[in-house]
């Protein structure tokens, strides 16, 4: 009841004061312009990402000729297993560095590093080189998936959170879209076999890489949570200022000040047992609605998975694989619009 959520917001906070998210939710005015356009520099962080965990595809269909191999179908899989691997341990490192060293650092080092490893992985060399290029192009796009999500989060207010971060998600099948279409140019003037059709649609993607980098550094913001839990008060202050007025032409109010959310005991970021078995002190960062909301979610977002993977089965005998990748990724969009009405 309303009783007990007062109570839970008493137990959150330390000193007298206001929160992060209650200054979104009271003064930032919802979803604004702002927040959008953040909404969508964000997103071309995303597709950046996008593009270098699906650029495998288009590898593996041009690597025997590039390197003049005849490799297996289980040397050619295991290049899209390592670049998920690194994936998955970038992006469980990008959330721990970036609350160490703040996320817009952390998301434009991870940028860097992966337009970097863009570049080196065009040398292809031999066969283990390319695995050891691809595990560390997947590590630093992995911290790009957990650092650009973290600063659109952390800059969404609480009512619209769920709802728009939902839609968020959308930007991955924009970005399988686009590079399909781009291998489908590309393929139409080139085999699918081709070597010189994957090095030119791979050669697209740290052209991407800088446009993101670019963005990032003049247009994406440190967030202000970051600020205010590194001892940064002033700079959390001026940023929630900033944000503030994009999204409704007005300053925070002078009176204003900001407070630190209390510290979970150990420093624990947020687990799985947290959202569905917190302790009392735990309890106060999980909203109500949100365990049932993310079981939602998850079941809407298995199902289109699910369809994903079948429709790149179904497709696996097509003659142009970017029509498949087209096909596959097309699907995804319902995962995000079905999503949204679950927190409307």
């Amino acid at each position: 009841d309303e009783d007990e959520r007062e109570e839970k917001k008493l137990m959150c906070v330390e000193d007298d004061g206001i929160s992060v998210d209650e200054v979104l939710e009271e003064y930032g005015k919802g979803f604004g312009r702002w927040t959008k356009c953040l909404w969508c520099t964000t997103g071309v962080c995303w597709i950046f990402h996008t593009f270098n965990v699906l650029s495998q595809v288009f590898l593996t269909l041009g690597l025997n000729d590039i390197l003049g191999t005849s490799l297996s179908s289980l040397e050619l899989s295991l290049v899209g297993s390592i670049t998920f691997l690194g994936w998955a341990i970038g992006t469980m490192g990008g959330g721990v560095i970036s609350d160490m060293y703040g996320r817009r650092l952390v998301l434009l080092c991870s940028i860097g590093s992966a337009i970097l490893f863009d570049f080196l992985a065009l040398a292809m060399i031999d066969y283990y080189y390319v695995v050891a290029m691809r595990f560390l192009l997947g590590a630093s796009t992995g911290m790009i998936n957990a650092t650009s999500f973290m600063i659109i989060a952390e800059a969404v207010d609480p009512p619209n959170r769920d709802y728009y971060l939902t839609l968020w998600h959308a930007w991955f099948s924009v970005g399988g879209v686009l590079i399909a279409l781009i291998g489908i140019i590309v393929y139409s003037f080139y085999d699918q076999d081709s070597g010189t059709g994957m090095e030119i649609v791979l050669a697209t993607v740290p052209v991407l890489g800088v446009c993101a980098f670019l963005i990032a550094l003049f247009f994406i913001p440190e967030t202000a949570r970051f600020l205010l839990v590194s001892g940064r008060p002033t700079e959390a202050r001026a940023a929630l200022d900033k944000l503030v007025y994009g999204n409704t032409g007005e300053h925070l109010p002078e009176y204003v000040t900001l407070t630190q959310p209390k510290m979970v005991e150990g420093g624990n970021r947020g687990s799985l047992r947290m959202v569905f078995f917190p302790t009392p002190e735990e309890d106060c960062l999980v909203e109500p609605s949100f365990k049932w909301n993310l079981l939602k979610q998850w079941v809407i977002w298995f199902a289109c998975s699910f369809i994903f993977y079948y429709a790149t089965l179904a497709s696996s005998g097509s003659e142009n694989a970017s029509i498949a990748l087209l096909i596959s990724c097309g699907v995804e969009f319902p995962a995000a619009f079905l999503g949204m009405p679950l927190n409307g």
